[in-house]
C-alpha cells in the first residue's frame, strides 16, 4: 500500500506474500487458541484490526442488503483476512 501523491489516491494493492502471510497469522491465532477459541477472542481479533461495534453492525447490515444468504462467519473471514492483508502490506511500505 502506498499512497501516490500525484492522484492523491491510495493505492491498496495487495500481494500474494500479504495475503499469505494474513493467512499465516490467522492460523497462528487459531493455534495458540485451540478448541478453546472463545467470542472474547475473536472481538479481540477483530478489534486489533480496527473492527469495532460500530463497525460489527454495519457489516452486518450492509451484507444482509447485498448478500442475504452469506454465511456471515466465512464473509467475516474474508474481512478479517483483507484487513490483516492490507495492514501488512502498509507495513511494507507499498
Amino acid at each position: 500500500m502506498h499512497h501516490d501523491s500525484g492522484s492523491g489516491r491510495i493505492d491498496l494493492s495487495l500481494g500474494a506474500a500479504e495475503l499469505d502471510r494474513a493467512f499465516d497469522r490467522l492460523a497462528d491465532f487459531l493455534a495458540v487458541q485451540g478448541d478453546a477459541l472463545t467470542v472474547e477472542a475473536v472481538v479481540l481479533l477483530q478489534e486489533s484490526l480496527g473492527i469495532d461495534d460500530d463497525a460489527r453492525v454495519t457489516f452486518g447490515e450492509r451484507l444482509e442488503q447485498v448478500q442475504p444468504n452469506a454465511p456471515r462467519g466465512a464473509a467475516l473471514l474474508g474481512l478479517i483476512l483483507g484487513l490483516s492483508a492490507a495492514r501488512l502490506a502498509g507495513e511494507r511500505g507499498r
